[in-house]
């Protein structure tokens, strides 16, 4: 686990070995110490999924008709972190829903938080994920 202010990269591959993702456990802020994003990325710059912890609250779209239905609740609003966003053809990854939407646990433990956003994400091998040295 990374310390405040900095971040960790995981390359993964697929189970064919055919197609290469990154992790991201960044813990940006030096004051806020509960503030961490991880993200999971495909071709190095796609954003498939981010778990924002203790951030400030994201503003979504507003559309007409929302992309899918779970982002129905969600068009136009604040969401509140923990928030969860991913990846919507057209809109990539601007759309956030509340962390508990997709099954994530609202944990102030960054490491169990982290580990859990990797089974998320469909890691097979979640690594050993130690607390960071204070």
């Amino acid at each position: 686990m990374p310390n405040a202010g900095e971040g960790l990269k995981f390359d993964l591959e697929s189970l064919d070995g055919r197609m290469a993702f990154l992790i991201d456990a960044n813990r940006p802020g030096r004051i806020k110490l509960s503030k961490a994003t991880y993200q999971e990325r495909y071709r190095v710059v796609d954003i498939l999924a981010r778990l924002d912890i203790d951030g400030p609250p994201h503003t979504n779209p507003t559309a007409d008709s929302p992309p899918l239905p779970v982002l129905a609740p969600y068009n136009g609003a604040t969401v509140l972190c923990p928030h969860y966003h991913f990846f919507v053809e057209g809109y990539e990854a601007k759309w956030a829903v509340p962390a508990s939407v997709v099954g994530l646990n609202e944990s102030a433990d960054l490491v169990l938080a982290l580990r859990e956003f990797m089974t998320h994400c469909g890691v097979q091998e979640v690594p050993t994920i130690q607390y960071p040295m204070q």
